[in-house]
């Protein structure tokens, strides 16, 4: 069978002829149906990362993805026919989080993950996994499908904000309305955010490095939220309206980003850290100024990575939930959807008018 693979660390995604799998006695054959084009797919094309499995030569990429289950095995939670999304991380096995089913928070780090680290992605015609790794999509959301990974790390980085926010016991762990938020970062997990943060009843601004007559910012606005050129507006300067804010949510992976925007913080504020820099790059950063502020203003900087199975099905029911209430705005996300064979136009650059790139296996 054709699949779409790099060779890191060489750039460049080209079509790779590997042998159809065959699943064993606790595997599910699946089809891939639909898989999303994201950040980290276009970064491992450009040779920054990415590690093919042990011993082979290339990487199948692709890791947002729905897919049919064709065969499944005697004593299979799923049966052929099901629809359901692959998570990506495997465990390591050794540490209590992988046993547990939270391999999202390894110890070792010795997970792999597919289309990024030791395993093979998505984007070939059909693949096998272990049920402990696929999770039911519900028939309504098939369309939208495809966009339950990255939402899934948009929800756990929520949860997670709301969680350590418990340090403050006189507010609701749920607690959003009229929070200000900054999201820095449109792509596909940036603006997910965006719609979570909105549905949640923040006041959210999100920030790129675009126009604002682009697809991207026009969603953005009709959602209630607001569109920043950083080009043209410093966000610095906008935090003072909000007398800094209280959840700052970074999906850029600029390493330049976070920690000028660290200032931005209101007291007792939050900023969670979601991107991954590629090339290692030296920032000057006034650390001085940062410590202070986390001290005095009491302000929380972290990171979060990856999601697991819950967080697959969190992802659900926001998905239903930003179809219910912005139904033409959500639509709109996948923007660009490309027979597989055309796989060169996902791994364009953007443009005006493009949010997100798919692959489909079977038409829509």
């Amino acid at each position: 069978m054709q699949t779409i693979a790099v060779e890191p660390p060489k750039p460049g995604v080209r079509l790779v002829e590997m042998p159809e799998p065959t699943p064993g006695p606790k595997e599910f054959l699946l089809k891939t149906l639909e898989v999303g084009i994201d950040g980290t797919d276009l970064e491992i094309s450009r040779g920054e990362y990415g590690t093919p499995p042990s011993g082979e030569k290339y990487l199948t990429l692709g890791h947002e993805a729905v897919a049919l289950v064709l065969e499944a095995p005697s004593r299979g939670n799923f049966e052929p026919g099901d629809l359901v999304n692959p998570t990506v991380r495997r465990g390591c096995g050794i540490c209590m989080p992988c046993k547990t089913g939270q391999s999202d928070f390894c110890f070792t780090g010795l997970f792999k993950e597919r289309g990024i680290k030791g395993l093979h992605g998505f984007l070939s015609p059909v693949f096998v996994e272990t049920g402990e790794y696929l999770v039911r999509v519900p028939p309504d959301l098939a369309e939208v499908a495809v966009l339950t990974e990255p939402m899934s790390v948009a929800v756990k980085a929520v949860h997670q904000v709301l969680k350590i926010q418990e340090r403050m016991p006189w507010r609701e762990e749920t607690e959003l309305e009229e929070k200000s938020a900054l999201v820095a970062g449109s792509g596909s997990l940036g603006l997910l955010a965006t719609f979570l943060l909105r549905y949640l009843g923040a006041q959210v601004i999100t920030m790129d490095r675009s126009p604002d007559d682009t697809m991207r910012a026009d969603v953005i606005r009709r959602i209630g939220a607001h569109h920043l050129n950083s080009r043209e507006v410093d966000p610095l300067v906008l935090a003072k309206d909000f007398d800094g804010f209280d959840i700052i949510l970074e999906a850029t992976g600029s390493p330049h980003v976070p920690f000028r925007l660290a200032s931005a913080l209101a007291t007792n504020g939050i900023m969670v850290l979601l991107g991954v820099p590629g090339k290692a790059v030296s920032v000057e950063v006034d650390a001085t100024g940062i410590m202070k502020d986390m001290v005095l203003e009491n302000q929380v900087i972290f990171g979060c990575v990856n999601s697991n199975a819950d967080h697959f099905r969190e992802a659900h029911g926001c998905l239903r939930g930003f179809l219910d209430r912005y139904p033409e705005e959500f639509s709109a996300v996948i923007s660009h959807r490309h027979p597989w064979e055309e796989y060169e136009l996902a791994f364009r650059e953007d443009g005006r008018d493009v949010i997100k790139h798919s692959l489909l296996w079977e038409e829509r």
